[in-house]
């Protein structure tokens, strides 16, 4: 069940008390149809912890309020203050938090889907499906994994926030796909 409270959207069968949940939202898409099943609100927050060199929301990244330039209306007319660019390799922390998010997720009784982003010579091997498949196997609540293409535009924001899109990774090149580890575990894999 999707309750509005104070302007936000968010699901009241969450075991957290909502009271004490803070984040600086950047972002609210009322009618998202791409990130999961069904229709829903997507409220984006800032502060990712992770720093993938695909990511098309470099906006999300700091945790605190910054000045975002739509480039294409930009005036030029130096108003805006700098913002130093960065660069860090692939998601710029190890996995810990997210396997430790992943296996409390397994444990709980609502239905999960994962998604994968396929990046070009990153994690689009047969190795790391299969390590990924292992670590999925025997979800009981798993409804699918999304094998993501890498994002072409994922660039396009990042002068709007003063950050340089500079991926260490052939950009260009289509990832490999890998469904067969999946599969062969019973899991139901989807390319997007």
């Amino acid at each position: 069940m999707i309750d509005r409270r104070k302007g936000l959207c968010y699901d009241t069968d969450m075991d957290t008390n909502l009271e004490q949940v803070t984040g600086l939202v950047f972002d609210i898409e009322e009618f998202a149809v791409f990130d999961g099943p069904g229709i829903r609100c997507a409220v984006f927050v800032k502060g990712c912890p992770l720093h993938c060199m695909w990511c098309h929301n470099p906006e999300g990244l700091a945790p605190h309020p910054q000045r975002v330039v739509t480039l294409s209306l930009c005036e030029h007319c130096g108003a805006c203050r700098e913002v130093c660019p960065s660069k860090e390799r692939y998601i710029g922390v190890d996995n810990a938090l997210i396997l430790q998010n992943l296996e409390q997720l397994k444990g709980m009784n609502k239905l999960f889907r994962i998604r994968v982003p396929l990046i070009p010579t990153v994690n689009d091997t047969m190795e790391n499906m299969e390590a990924t498949a292992r670590l999925l196997e025997g979800a009981q609540m798993l409804e699918k994994v999304e094998l993501l293409r890498y994002n072409k535009a994922a660039g396009a924001k990042y002068g709007g926030v003063g950050l340089t899109y500079a991926p260490d990774f052939p950009e260009q090149q289509e990832p490999n796909i890998f469904r067969e580890p999946f599969e062969r575990r019973g899991i139901r894999v989807d390319i997007l």
